[in-house]
């Protein structure tokens, strides 16, 4: 370890409350290429220098090539790139070093205990450390951290951009300005209260304050009805594809998700239980879900029976609702859908009306959409025909609930998506709690109305750990992978 001595040179950024040194893998155990191991804290670089005995430290942010050596036995374990972080310009805000090493299964075991035997005091990472002490040290807060998780979960292209956008601070200086906004009304009251002489001033002043608060109300109030949409693009978006049987559900699910994933049989009742498939579509994260064929009838055993019922849960449950009806006895299925979900006080939500089995018909001419619709009330927009044997229509039907996806999900004029999770909206509702008190006061109680104000402050502040969230940290970051 001939360079270990000049180790004490350098000046390293010790974090206000964190004093460990803590390493972890930051990409899958398996065999790839290349495997990442993260080291964070103030002994990061001794580490290195333990590992790498032979060379100097390399210089800071250039990525080197070093041979790494256990530090008890000097054996060579690999030869990898070693980058250093010099904080507080790292990810963590700490002194950083990353170890880019061989990607099989026991060069990585190899590494990683090198560096728990080296003469430094460090230790394993739990799920994550490193993002915590980012948000520790004032490098993220609590929802840009929570945007990296959704990053990392992101499946999709519509979801990965609302994860980038939360990263990027969007809610963060949304949730700073509001808050800060409340501090400032607060000031204007509890100067009243400690200088106020002036009756006719301080009302006025108040109601100037009222009138804000109102205004305040009501752009939350908004933001918390879009912020719906955001869950959705997260969790995904249910579709339910519903029908009498033998109508074509199953077939049309198997050609959307180009796969069967759903059994096709001419027997009546082969689907029993909800089939989900979560599918892309456009960026939006859709479960498709094939319900088990509508009908009514004492021959219907049990088991169907819950099938059925079942499937009209999944059907009032969705967003978006998929009827499949057989083109060639048209009337006789709308007639019995109608009585059936009438029956079941399905509520009144668009419907996709989808015509299977055009291929059946002597010409696609003799489709009377005009009369379908006057027969469904479904408008002819929202009516298509298709074949699930020769895939004829099912390209225009895609397109079609692509385009009504977006509507759901999108503002209107806007591209974005709002990404208040559940944790922002329960913060929000008392935050609105605190405002309504406020508003439904007495004028008399300027103390009481500025405590209100202080309270509502206080809870947008929580969202973004600007005050006491200590009972949340834990829960926020153990959703992390170890090495993030």
């Amino acid at each position: 370890m001939f360079f270990l001595p000049l180790l004490k040179d350098i000046p390293f950024y010790h974090s206000s409350n964190v004093f460990k040194t803590i390493y972890a893998l930051s990409t899958p155990l398996g065999k790839s290429a290349v495997a990442l191991i993260r080291i964070s804290g103030p002994e990061s670089f001794r580490v290195i220098q333990a590992l790498c005995p032979s060379k100097k430290l390399p210089k800071l942010r250039y990525l080197s090539l070093r041979e790494i050596r256990h530090p008890k036995t000097n054996e060579l374990l690999d030869k990898a790139c070693v980058v250093l972080f010099k904080g507080p310009f790292s990810f963590t805000g700490e002194d950083m070093a990353e170890l880019h090493v061989h990607g099989g299964p026991a060069v990585i075991r190899a590494v990683l205990d090198a560096i728990s035997s080296s003469d430094c005091n460090v230790q394993y990472a739990e799920a994550g450390d490193f993002s915590r002490r980012s948000y520790e040290n004032g490098k993220l807060d609590l929802t840009q951290a929570e945007g990296l998780y959704d990053i990392i979960n992101a499946e999709t292209e519509e979801q990965r951009k609302l994860a980038v956008r939360q990263v990027e601070g969007f809610l963060k200086s949304l949730y700073n300005g509001w808050r800060d906004e409340l501090i400032d009304y607060r000031s204007h009251l509890e100067a009243i209260i400690d200088f106020g002489e002036d009756d006719n001033i301080n009302d006025n002043i108040y109601f100037q304050i009222y009138k804000k608060v109102e205004n305040f109300v009501i752009r939350v109030q908004d933001h918390l009805k879009e912020s719906v949409r955001g869950e959705l693009l997260r969790h995904g978006i249910k579709v339910s594809i519903f029908g009498l049987p033998n109508v074509g559900k199953s077939s049309l699910l198997n050609i959307i998700a180009k796969r069967s994933v759903s059994i096709v049989s001419s027997e009546p009742g082969t689907t029993r239980d909800i089939i989900d498939v979560i599918l892309d579509i456009g960026g939006f994260p859709v479960i498709f879900s094939d319900t088990a064929g509508l009908r009514k009838g004492n021959s219907i055993g049990f088991v169907e029976k819950e099938g059925i019922k079942r499937a009209y849960e999944n059907i009032e449950e969705s967003f978006m609702r998929i009827c499949v009806l057989d083109i060639t006895d048209i009337e006789a299925n709308v007639s019995s859908l109608r009585y059936l979900l009438t029956h079941q006080n399905i509520s009144n939500q668009p419907i996709i009306l989808v015509l299977n089995k055009i291929d059946l018909l002597e010409s696609e001419k003799n489709i009377d959409l005009k009369k379908i619709e006057f027969l469904t009330g479904i408008s002819s927009s929202f009516i298509f025909p298709v074949s699930c044997n020769t895939n004829v229509g099912i390209r225009d039907l895609i397109f079609f609930i692509n385009n009504q996806l977006r509507k759901l999900i999108l503002f209107e004029n806007s591209q974005e998506v709002v990404g208040a999770n559940a944790r922002h909206r329960e913060h929000l509702e008392k935050c609105l709690g605190h405002l309504q008190i406020f508003l439904n006061g007495n004028i008399k109680d300027i103390v009481i109305g500025a405590d209100n104000l202080r309270y509502a402050s206080d809870e947008l502040g929580k969202i973004c750990g600007r005050v006491d969230v200590e009972e949340v940290l834990g829960a926020i970051f153990s959703k992390f992978c170890i090495g993030k």
